[in-house]
């Protein structure tokens, strides 16, 4: 019966066993079908099917003579065509160990372990090949590309176009761009575009008034022409309370503003031209009957970079003038009308509108600016009488 010596599948094991002795040798291992014998070099060869693995140790020439072998049967009558079930049905019995080397041949140690049934995968002859090949022919340019997939969506933003500000420079345009599209999660600060829908009234006595995220009021910012300014009198006395009004320069933010507007119930059907963000500010010493107005100084220095308000230069609010361009960090609020009473504790209709938390200049306009807000009294005459 003969033994196997190598297979097609090349592996190196370290050491073949030689008594009780193990002596570094070179090993391999190979996976043959039991059912194949292959001869010579044919090319001709059959997916494995059967259930056995074959180690096989070839000893170097220097092995010691004595060198135990176990063979494997394989009977005659299998050839090349032998089909699985011939394998399911052939008992494999391990040999006994021979203690004589083949004449002429280094010791060969063999085992055969059983594997789960593998089943036979079908074979593909070459005319088949030939026809299926044949079969699969190239699209014509024009219907590949009718059949490829749309492109993904660009996940680069659609600038946002401005309109009535073009005394601006193209570097403060461009930071527009960015600012207009401001999202800090974390510190609950949204650009116009970007408030969340799911922002919401608070719930509890000391933000029910506020539009909430989670609970915590958000901030939000505008960016605006400096259309009027309330902080100081004729005296130069600040204001009890304080406002800015500034209109919008983009389509996108005024779609955005009429959502928030169309929080107020009844809702409101339209943005006002001017859109003002105020607050009260003032203060009230102990003993004191009345509140004491003081000046609002939130007012910060933005036109290189607006970054943390502690890194930024500081300003007053006589600093800004009209047509300046600004950002404002608001909070959104409601307040009950009148005629609701302010001791009720439900909210059947009430007025929604910015409360002002902080300004930042992002570009001085120049002096000799026209601002076409203003009322032409005067016109020069134009027909000769």
């Amino acid at each position: 019966m003969p033994s196997v010596d190598s297979g097609p599948l090349g592996l190196t094991p370290s050491a073949a066993v030689h008594g009780s002795t193990q002596v570094s040798t070179p090993l391999t291992t190979a996976l043959e079908p039991v059912d194949a014998v292959v001869a010579g070099n044919s090319d001709e060869h059959e997916l494995f099917s059967g259930k056995t693995l074959v180690v096989s140790a070839q000893a170097t020439p220097e092995a010691p003579p004595g060198a135990h072998a176990v063979e494997r049967p394989i009977a005659a009558e299998h050839t090349l065509g032998s089909s699985a079930a011939n394998v399911a049905g052939h008992e494999i019995n391990p040999t006994v160990p021979s203690t004589a080397p083949d004449e002429g041949r280094s010791p060969v140690l063999s085992k055969a372990l059983t594997f789960p049934d593998v089943h036979p995968l079908p074979l593909v002859s070459a005319p088949i090949l030939a026809v299926v090949a044949a079969a699969v022919q190239p699209l014509p340019l024009a219907q590949a590309v009718a059949h490829m997939p749309p492109p993904a969506p660009s996940m680069v933003p659609t600038p946002v176009t401005f309109h009535n500000i073009d005394y601006v420079p193209q570097q403060v345009i461009s930071r527009l761009q960015n600012i207009v599209r401001v999202r800090e999660v974390a510190a609950n600060r949204y650009a116009l575009l970007t408030v969340p829908r799911a922002a919401d009234w608070g719930r509890g006595p000391r933000t029910e008034k506020i539009l909430c995220i989670g609970g915590k009021p958000i901030l939000i910012w505008l960016i605006g022409r400096v259309r009027s300014l309330w902080f100081f009198d004729r005296n130069g006395d600040p204001h009890l309370r304080v406002n800015i009004g500034i209109s919008l320069h983009s389509g996108e933010e005024r779609a955005a503003a009429m959502e928030l507007y169309g929080r107020a119930r009844p809702r409101a059907d339209s943005v006002p031209d001017t859109v003002y963000a105020g607050r009260i500010c003032s203060h009230r010493e102990k003993g004191e009957y009345c509140d004491t107005a003081t000046a609002f100084t939130q007012v910060y220095d933005a036109t290189t970079r607006l970054t943390a308000k502690s890194a930024m230069p500081q300003l007053s609010p006589v600093d800004l003038g009209k047509n300046d361009l600004v950002v404002l960090e608001c909070t959104f609020s409601r307040w009950k009308r009148a005629n609701e009473g302010k001791a009720k504790k439900s909210w059947g209709s009430y007025d929604v509108g910015f409360e002002l938390s902080s300004i930042f200049l992002l570009h001085s306009a120049p002096a000799d600016l026209a601002d076409d807000h203003d009322i032409q009294v005067e016109e020069d005459i134009a027909v000769e009488y």
